[in-house]
């Protein structure tokens, strides 16, 4: 993997994280309050908003039914669907 290709990666996982961070700005949210409103802790909710890990498409569907917005809108900002492929483990279109 090369580093263009790489940073792009980077680029995308943090796309996901902001995406999340936004809504719950937008919610007036904490991070806490929607690691309990779908069931995970608080760490797992913080290392998916800072793009330490990404949310499972189960989490995003969750994620996505508490603010009230699509999957895609939470992956807004992912580029083409083999970085997401890569960044997931599996193939999700957006």
């Amino acid at each position: 993997m090369g580093k263009v290709y790489t940073e792009k990666i980077r680029m995308n996982i943090n796309a996901v994280g902001n995406n999340i961070r936004n809504r719950l700005d937008e919610n007036c949210m904490s991070q806490r309050q929607l690691a309990q409103a779908i069931g995970v802790t608080d760490v797992t909710m913080n290392r998916w908003v800072t793009g330490w890990r990404q949310p499972t498409a189960y989490g995003l569907y969750r994620i996505s039914k508490v603010f009230g917005c699509t999957m895609e809108d939470l992956m807004e900002g992912i580029e083409d669907a083999e970085d997401t492929k890569r960044v997931y483990g599996r193939k999700i279109t957006v």
